[in-house]
């Protein structure tokens, strides 16, 4: 018998089973990898040139491009012909006119009826998000800052370009000096918005009355509505790029009569009896045609859309206005143009007789720099007292004193450029 304290005999399991199994991996491990690295170095070696390098591959996945400022409907006018051997004519009367523009936009004469001016929704998201940032105190106030430098130009220098930009007919072409300013200086500081705010104010509203003949004014005004689609879609860039500068306030201002010259334009396509446009037949069936065409087809939209009536009409263009005006008191930096915006936005639900909105529009009326309908946001304030009674004649008055003002200095500004209501 073995005492006790030695050792069990070596045939049996050892007394550590974990330090028996560990040894016993261990020589194992230490077995295959000699193995392994003989079975490496028996092993015949590449030449450097073989080895082939791997190649992952990138999907370039390119952006998408940003969508249409403006999402263009209206009739389909297939039929016309865009490139007639007469675009030009010249009436007895010594009237000439090129309808090549007319022919060239004539699915999209009346883009703030037909279309939808999408960048406006961008631009209120835009002020939106903006607002529920954390802004430096001292900072732009949401503005985005450039690296364009601000304009500097005399008095005299502006008011001689504002002059250049006038035109009694083409419209987009004589704004091409402005626009050409939009791109290469800062649109918020400087005087660039004061340019801007000089063309809505002085160049733009014309009055166009009624002629004898009719052709004259028909085709002059359906030539400006022509224009129309090639301003919306600038100022739709622009604002894009700059959703906050006094020239982004002073470009939708100007879309804002730009929509007022569509309304008046469509009336006139549509009260015209093309049939008695006796000038344009003698002088040239071709485009006698095109006015039958651009009035049918037109004519078939608004039956199709619900606007073939004065009221649906007018709702939609007040609409687009409101729309234009509301942007304008939501977004404008600082508040710059919001006091103009919400005499314009009371008269017209004045004139949709809201009196009640009317009323909440205008004593919400502040002051600001800009100053263009600031005698008659004074009448409006004398005819709301506090706590009294609205004074509906005195309202009335400001209005018919507003658009008197308007008259003369419309008429001045024709007779400077020898023109009157009545020539095109």
């Amino acid at each position: 018998m073995r005492p006790a304290l030695l050792s069990q005999s070596s045939d049996g399991l050892p007394s550590n089973l974990r330090r028996g199994v560990a040894g016993t991996v261990g020589l194992h491990a230490a077995v295959a990898a000699a193995l392994l690295l003989a079975m490496v170095l028996a092993a015949p070696r590449l030449p450097p040139a073989s080895v082939m390098p791997v190649t992952v591959g990138l999907t370039v996945v390119e952006a998408a491009p940003p969508p249409p400022v403006l999402v263009r409907t209206g009739p389909t006018l297939d039929s016309v012909d865009t490139s007639p051997p007469a675009a030009v004519f010249s009436t007895a009367g010594g009237f000439t006119f090129d309808t090549s523009k007319i022919r060239a936009h004539r699915n999209i004469l009346f883009p703030f009826l037909t279309g939808e001016l999408t960048f406006l929704n961008e631009l209120r998201q835009s002020a939106e998000a903006d607002r529920r940032r954390l802004h430096n105190p001292l900072g732009t106030g949401g503005r985005r800052r450039g690296s364009a430098p601000p304009l500097a130009m005399s008095a005299a220098a502006r008011n001689a370009l504002i002059d250049r930009a006038w035109s009694r007919r083409d419209r987009w072409k004589s704004l091409g000096p402005i626009v050409d300013l939009t791109t290469r200086f800062d649109g918020h500081d400087g005087d660039l918005p004061k340019i801007l705010r000089g063309h809505v104010e002085r160049n733009l509203l014309q009055p166009y009355n009624e002629s004898v003949p009719a052709d004259p004014r028909f085709w002059t005004v359906l030539g400006l509505a022509a224009d129309h689609v090639d301003v919306v879609e600038f100022v739709g860039r622009y604002v894009r790029e700059h959703p906050s500068s006094r020239t982004t306030t002073e470009l939708l201002f100007l879309l804002d009569e730009l929509t007022q010259a569509s309304a008046n334009a469509w009336d006139i396509l549509m009260d015209t009896n093309v049939d008695n446009l006796a000038l344009t037949r003698d002088a040239s069936p071709g485009n006698a045609a095109l006015a039958r065409q651009l009035q049918r087809g037109y004519q078939q939209w608004a039956r199709d859309h619900a606007a073939d009536t004065p009221q649906a009409r007018d709702a939609r263009y007040d609409g687009v206005r409101m729309a234009l005006l509301t942007t304008i008191i939501e977004t404008s930096p600082n508040g710059y143009g919001a006091a103009d915006a919400r005499f314009l936005a009371g008269r017209l639900l004045w004139d949709r007789d809201d009196l009640a909105g009317a009323v909440r529009m205008w004593r919400e009326m502040g002051d600001d720099e800009r100053q263009v309908y600031a005698e008659a946001r004074a009448g409006i304030r004398r005819a709301l007292p506090p706590g009294g009674n609205v004074d509906v004649l005195a309202i009335v008055g400001v209005f018919g004193a507003e658009r008197g003002r308007w008259l003369r200095e419309s008429a001045d500004r024709l007779a400077r450029f020898g023109y009157t209501p009545v020539t095109f």
